[in-house]
C-alpha cells in the first residue's frame, strides 16, 4: 500500500509541472512532425512526399531525448525541493521509494510517447489530411518500439547512478561513464576489429533479425528490457540504502 501511495504522490505533487511540460512538448512535437511530413510537390495532384531522411532521424532523436528528460522530471523536482530529506524522517522503506520512482518513470515514458503520437495528428491535418502518406512512416510501430526500448535501457543504466549520487551529480558521473565507454569502443573498433568483418557481421545480424517472427522478436526485446530494468531497480535499492539522506 505504501508503494502505491508513493507512486500516487509522485503525480499528485508534481502533476502541475508534468502537465505544463506535456503541453509544451505537444506543441513542439506538432511543429517537428509538421516538418517531417513534408510539403506537397509542385505539379503533382494529391501526391505527398516525406521530408529528408535526416529530418526523420532528428525527429526520432527528439522523441527519445524528450521522453528521457520527462522520465527524470520527478527526480529534478524532488532534488530542487529536497524531498529526500523529508523521506528520511518518515517511516518509509527506501526500497519502496525506489520501486515507486521506477513505476512512475515507466508511466511517464508511456504518457510522453502517447503525447508524441497525438501531436502528429494536427500536423497531418495541417499538411492535408489524415490520409497523408507520411503517416505510414511516422506511425510505424518500429519508431515507437525503438524509442520505448532505448529510453527504458537508458533509465536502467542511469537510475542507479542517480539514486546513489543525486540527479545533478549523477548526470555528471553518468556522462563521464558514457564518454569513456564511447572512447573505449571506438579505440577497440579502430585497433582490433577489421572493418569489413565488422560490417559483414552487422549485415548478417540484420538479415537474421528480419527473418525472425516479428511477434516473438518483439516479445523477447520488451521482455529482456523489462528484466534489465528489474535488475537496475535491485541495484538502485542497494545503492540507495548506502546513501546518507
Amino acid at each position: 500500500m505504501t508503494l502505491l501511495r508513493l507512486f500516487a504522490r509522485d503525480f499528485r505533487a508534481n502533476g502541475l509541472y508534468l502537465a505544463t511540460s506535456l503541453g509544451i512538448l505537444f506543441v513542439m512535437s506538432t511543429g517537428l512532425a509538421y516538418g517531417v511530413l513534408g510539403e506537397p510537390p509542385q505539379g503533382y495532384d494529391d501526391q505527398w512526399v516525406l521530408a529528408d531522411s535526416i529530418e526523420m532521424l532528428l525527429y526520432l532523436s527528439m522523441i527519445i531525448v524528450s521522453t528521457k528528460l520527462a522520465s527524470i522530471l520527478f527526480f529534478k523536482i524532488d532534488e530542487m525541493n529536497d524531498v529526500q530529506g523529508t523521506f528520511a524522517s518518515l517511516p518509509v522503506a527506501r526500497n519502496e521509494i525506489v520501486k515507486a520512482r521506477y513505476m512512475s518513470s515507466l508511466v511517464q515514458v508511456l504518457v510522453v510517447l502517447g503525447v508524441h503520437l497525438l501531436a502528429i495528428l494536427p500536423a497531418a491535418l495541417i499538411r492535408g489530411g489524415l490520409d497523408h502518406i507520411g503517416l505510414k512512416l511516422v506511425y510505424h510501430p518500429a519508431v515507437w518500439i525503438i524509442s520505448f526500448v532505448l529510453v527504458l535501457l537508458s533509465n536502467s543504466f542511469s537510475f542507479p547512478v542517480y539514486f546513489r549520487f543525486g540527479l545533478t551529480r549523477g548526470l555528471a558521473v553518468f556522462t563521464v561513464i558514457q564518454v569513456l565507454m564511447l572512447v573505449t569502443t571506438i579505440a577497440l573498433l579502430v585497433n582490433f576489429v577489421d572493418n569489413d568483418s565488422f560490417f559483414r557481421a552487422v549485415e548478417q545480424l540484420i538479415k537474421w533479425v528480419a527473418a525472425q517472427n516479428a511477434f516473438l522478436l518483439l516479445s523477447a526485446i520488451i521482455g529482456g528490457t523489462l528484466l534489465i530494468m528489474a535488475g537496475s531497480a535491485t541495484l538502485s535499492i542497494k545503492l540507495y540504502n548506502t546513501k546518507d539522506l
